[in-house]
């Protein structure tokens, strides 16, 4: 919850879509925080705070996705994004349980977030450009229903329907 909440708080120029390595950069140093404490309090504060960065870092990654993916892929995408985020996890689990036979469980936790560390601190300096260079569309006068469509439907970055997303019928079929 405090993740989304501080989401609002994050000046308008400042494009959502860098949080994700920024985040996960932070969020893998709290995590080898959180193996290097000792005191209960202390682990339970960095544990929130590791907490409010993953979601900095989700938030925008499903958003980033969503704008990225064209409407006639925008289900197919969305369903490998959760597949690797979702799947991932327990393919991590079974790492770190393989890894503990060998190095105790903390020093798995620290190998893992150090890891995670490198590779997002390597997108942190090599970002995606695509989202950025989207056209946008000219909204009239915001109004609050027309802000709140906005907020559901991301309705200024979508290409111009049909010709943009238009799926071409292959050679010698009809449309159904």
């Amino acid at each position: 919850i405090l993740g989304a909440f501080l989401l609002s708080f994050i000046p308008a120029y400042y494009p959502r879509h860098h949080l994700i390595p920024l985040a996960m950069c932070i969020f893998a140093t709290l995590g080898l925080l959180f193996s290097l404490s000792t005191v209960p309090a202390l682990s339970l504060t960095i544990l929130v705070a590791s907490g409010t960065f993953w979601l900095l870092s989700l938030n925008p990654s499903n958003t980033a996705n969503q704008l990225l993916a064209t409407d006639a892929n925008r289900g197919r995408v969305l369903s490998i994004m959760l597949l690797a985020q979702q799947g991932g996890m327990p393919l991590g689990h079974l790492c770190a349980g393989v890894l503990t036979h060998f190095m105790s469980p903390a020093w798995v936790l620290r190998l893992m977030l150090g890891l995670l560390f490198v590779v997002m601190a390597v997108f942190l300096f090599r970002r995606e450009p695509a989202i950025d260079n989207m056209p946008r569309r000219h909204l009239r006068k915001p109004t609050l229903r027309g802000t709140v469509w906005e907020a559901i439907t991301a309705y200024s970055h979508h290409p111009d329907y049909p010709a943009e997303i238009a799926v071409q019928p292959e050679q010698g079929r009809t449309p159904p």
